[in-house]
């Protein structure tokens, strides 16, 4: 069942995981987005003083 139902949730599931599907080693601009908002969510960005 579940195979079936992937074309269904691909588009929430890249709206929940935006490197879903992608080579982020082919796509550093991705990968800098993804690690940036990751620190921001955890609080590890540095704060600009």
């Amino acid at each position: 069942m579940l195979p079936q139902r992937m074309k269904e949730w691909e588009p929430k599931i890249k709206e929940m995981i935006p490197s879903y599907g992608e080579s982020l080693m082919e796509n550093p601009e991705l990968l800098h987005e993804i690690q940036t908002s990751t620190s921001e969510t955890l609080g590890l960005s540095k704060k600009k003083s």
